[in-house]
């Protein structure tokens, strides 16, 4: 008997799944005169798979990083991009991780020294496979313009920048909404929240900012803000980018 093999086809695809950058939802937080964590509190519960970028200043004397935790995350171990003006004891980080068991409305920072002045915003983002692409360490001066480095070149179109602004200064109200410190954001950027401490005392407390801008073209990207106070400030940025998510499919006739 002799059969007649009529088709034989092999397809294999490639499926690349892609998704948008989008944010969620935002907190901020401070921490004042011997804090041990910056506790965040979000308007809605966080959700499983999405990914939290922080912006945190403090006062601490050395790089001491902060630690994520109360949420059950995966992240990068430490800062993805930072500053300092350490003179004048100003310390910048942006922190990034990913949400693994979401539902939670609460997200905290705690500080390995504790002992110090600080505050800081958090933003959940929803996206697929989300990683930090390029950045660069805070600038740092003392004037009433703050600007931050230049990143090297994105490597794709389709990116988010984070810029954290920091300063130091004397502040009997939070620096937010109305009494907001930093204002008119250059190049594009948005600034999405900011806040303060008020311990109200020459050169105690910290005030941050984060700004935020999505952009549809390869390149090199800074930001800069306006002071309401001249002091010693520091600036980091970094950008993120969404990997490829590559699946195989198999089928035969």
């Amino acid at each position: 008997m002799t059969r007649l093999l009529t088709s034989l086809l092999l397809l294999a695809a490639i499926n690349v799944a892609s998704a948008t950058i989008t944010p969620i939802q935002y907190a901020k937080a401070t921490m004042s005169g011997g804090g041990t964590a910056l506790n965040f509190t979000m308007p809605s519960a966080v959700t499983t798979g999405n990914y939290i970028i922080a912006t945190i200043t403090q006062t601490q004397g050395t790089f001491t990083k902060c630690v994520p935790n109360g949420i059950d995350k995966d992240w990068v171990g430490g800062p993805v991009a930072w500053g300092a003006n350490a003179g004048a004891n100003v310390f910048t980080y942006v922190y990034f991780f990913k949400v693994i068991t979401g539902g939670q409305t609460a997200v905290a920072f705690s500080i390995p020294s504790g002992n110090i002045t600080g505050c800081g915003i958090v933003r959940e983002y929803s996206g697929k496979n989300i990683t930090p692409d390029v950045w660069r360490t805070g600038n740092n001066a003392t004037s009433t313009t703050l600007t931050t480095n230049v990143t090297d070149t994105t490597n794709t179109a389709n990116e988010l920048i984070v810029a954290s602004m920091c300063i130091r200064g004397q502040f009997s109200v939070e620096q937010t909404g109305a009494s907001a410190w930093a204002s008119s954001p250059t190049n594009s950027f948005s600034i999405i929240e900011q806040t303060s401490t008020t311990l109200n005392t020459t050169n105690g407390d910290r005030a941050i900012a984060f700004l935020e801008r999505f952009v549809t073209s390869t390149g090199t990207f800074s930001t800069g803000v306006t002071s309401n106070v001249s002091q010693a400030w520091a600036t980091p940025i970094a950008t993120f980018r969404e990997l490829p998510q590559v699946s195989s499919t198999m089928s035969a006739d």
